[in-house]
């Protein structure tokens, strides 16, 4: 019995607080003026806003091999890098106007947006290799079973529901 009246209270406890937070923030938390008094006013106007459009992509960049690990740290720290095999190959996510400003970089031997060509692939060590390898694939067209079926067409199980032994 004891233990249903500290529950009943503490929920009362929580929703007194709640509503007391909501009364007076509600409309102050959405940009909106507060009413005040018996006089209501109408909310101000939303106005929309506004999403900036990400014109990112993500190109391999492969350094020369004397490059020093300075410039890797300073190419770091300049843009966003996406992932890093040291010491000289990275995947930055960049826009075309950085992309510009990398291939003009001395220390930087190609920058790649696709396909890297053959004579390039023979250039690289065998972990090199192996790395811009696993980048290329990542946007090959890839069809599995039951791609653009509902989750519960039939012969799938679906996710919720484990298998029967």
């Amino acid at each position: 019995m004891r233990r249903r009246s500290v529950a009943a209270a503490l929920v009362a406890l929580v929703l007194a607080s709640a509503t007391a937070f909501f009364s007076h923030t509600g409309a102050a938390a959405y940009g909106e003026k507060p009413v005040q008094g018996p006089a209501q006013t109408t909310p101000a106007p939303r106005t929309p806003v506004e999403v900036p459009v990400n014109n990112t992509k993500q190109v391999l960049v492969l350094t020369r091999k004397d490059s020093t690990p300075s410039h890797l740290e300073r190419l770091q720290h300049q843009y966003k890098v996406i992932s890093l095999l040291r010491p000289r190959v990275l995947v930055l996510d960049i826009d075309d106007e950085l992309t510009a400003q990398v291939r003009d970089d001395p220390e930087v031997v190609g920058v790649f947006t696709g396909e890297v060509p053959e004579e390039v692939l023979t250039e690289l060590d065998p972990g090199e290799r192996l790395f811009v390898s696993a980048w290329q694939q990542r946007s090959a067209d890839k069809k599995r079973r039951g791609d653009g079926l509902p989750w519960d067409a039939p012969g799938f199980v679906p996710p919720d529901i484990p298998p029967r032994k």
